[in-house]
């Protein structure tokens, strides 16, 4: 996906989980970028309170448009077949296959997260497993 220089602004998927650090990534690109939001539910086994919250942060950083997807049965099932330690990389990479078909149908340019390096022991070649195409994600690492 390439920057339509026609537009005033380019337009992004921020993955909004509800932790600080993609609201924070979401106040820092909403300033340059259109924004819309994408929330991964895991509804059927912790509530809908994750989706409230995305709802609520949606409003106060002035994001239009909140796409909620419930992958519960989905981390279900990676839980139940892989090993536990190959459990976050599998999630996290299904979620990404996920937003980059939605940042096409949307017709973004680019997909926006929030990550701490400081986190779970999370590092950039750890960042980068997850993803499925290389040139579509932008990241704010927070320390």
């Amino acid at each position: 996906m390439k920057f339509n220089s026609a537009m005033s602004k380019p337009k992004g998927l921020i993955l909004l989980s509800g932790g600080i650090d993609s609201p924070v990534a979401a106040h820092l690109v909403g300033k340059k970028a259109e924004l819309i939001a994408l929330h991964f539910s895991s509804e059927k086994i912790t509530g809908k309170e994750s989706i409230e919250k995305s709802k609520q942060l949606c409003r106060v950083l002035g994001i239009k448009k909140l796409i909620v997807v419930d992958i519960s049965d989905q981390l279900a099932e990676i839980a139940s077949k892989c090993k536990h330690a190959y459990y976050f990389v599998l999630m996290r990479r299904y979620m990404y296959r996920i937003a980059e078909r939605i940042a096409e149908q949307e017709r973004c340019d680019f997909i926006a997260t929030g990550e701490s390096l400081g986190q779970v022991s999370v590092s950039y070649t750890h960042l980068r497993a997850h993803e499925t195409r290389h040139d579509l994600v932008c990241r704010l690492l927070l320390e």
